[in-house]
């Protein structure tokens, strides 16, 4: 996806959110499998980005899909993540 300054503007007017999500999964060198959950969500920094060269924004976590391994099972319930908590069963 790309984030155009339309994009970032309407961030920081906190009239469009921008959230990141990202995993990780992959087997040790035991031959272990783990799995990470990222969730983050966009800030954008008081400026215009339309302007050139505007840059400036910062990651919070959300509230809810970070974890690591079993700490990930209490997502058991969410459709969506299913095939990635299979992996680690």
């Amino acid at each position: 996806m790309t984030t155009t300054d339309v994009h970032l503007n309407a961030t920081r007017d906190n009239s469009k959110f921008i959230s990141v999500f990202a995993y990780a999964r992959y087997s040790d060198a035991y031959g272990a499998r783990h799995l990470t959950l990222f969730c983050g969500r966009l800030s954008a920094s008081e400026m215009d980005y339309s302007r050139e060269r505007a840059f400036g924004t910062t990651t919070t976590e959300c509230d809810d899909y970070n974890c690591a391994d079993d700490d990930c099972e209490q997502y058991a319930s969410a459709p969506e993540l299913r095939w990635l908590l299979a992996y680690i069963r």
